[in-house]
């Protein structure tokens, strides 16, 4: 099974097939509409935790100030940059896995990849910091 990208839209991949399918296609021709919906939902669940849960972690160091204490400064400085990602990518994201397709063009695409690249890596730079802190 080999994966081409598209020319339009490079965040969708073929299939070499005659028929020239999307890789995820239909649900109901890959998987069943029970897993498909089960799938959905366990997906928005992630989302809508990692969201609340990095919100109540940057809320709770921002207004009790007297727990930014060095090494906390670095858990904040995490925090804000994974909730920065579930905001800005994620619902991009989740979006188009439940359609099955990349929906929002090939520029939003790239700056999609770009925003995730950057906020990961400034992801990875703060836990190498906290490892070095410890």
């Amino acid at each position: 099974m080999d994966l081409q990208p598209l020319q339009t839209y490079p965040c969708m991949f073929t299939m070499n097939t005659s028929s020239n399918e999307t890789l995820l296609g239909n649900a109901t021709d890959v998987r069943g509409t029970s897993a498909w919906v089960v799938e959905s939902v366990v997906i928005l669940a992630i989302a809508l935790f990692v969201c609340l849960g990095n919100l109540l972690v940057v809320l709770t160091l921002y207004r009790k100030p007297y727990l930014l204490t060095p090494s906390n400064k670095f858990v904040f400085s995490l925090t804000l940059s994974n909730l920065l990602l579930s905001v800005l990518v994620l619902p991009f994201v989740v979006a188009s896995f439940l359609n099955g397709e990349w929906l929002f063009g090939v520029v939003w695409c790239n700056f999609t990849a770009l925003l995730y690249l950057l906020i990961s890596s400034a992801s990875m730079l703060t836990l190498g910091a906290i490892a070095i802190d410890r």
